[in-house]
């Protein structure tokens, strides 16, 4: 389920790179929506949850899926990180 997608996730980021990303901390749902107005996911991006969600459907994730979505969250963090350090 969810809570061992952001289990895996967590322990992924923490072991590999020390990144406490938030959102996948074991005591927070990351998948829960967030606000009354906007229905914002925290950090896990909407189309990504979107994607695996429809990808894996009822049969629950797979280490493959688990590792591209892994891939993708760590593409975004250094995407965002060049852009922050380009403005400086």
């Amino acid at each position: 389920g969810h809570d061992a997608v952001r289990y895996v996730l967590h322990r992924h980021f923490v072991q590999r790179a020390g990144w406490f990303i938030r959102g996948l901390e074991p005591s927070n749902d990351t998948w829960a929506e967030v606000g009354a107005a906007g229905g914002v996911k925290e950090w896990v991006p909407a189309y990504l949850q979107r994607i695996l969600e429809e990808r894996v459907g009822a049969r629950g994730a797979s280490l493959r899926d688990l590792a591209a979505l892994a891939a993708a969250l760590e593409d975004l963090v250094d995407q965002e990180a060049r852009g922050r350090l380009e403005t400086i």
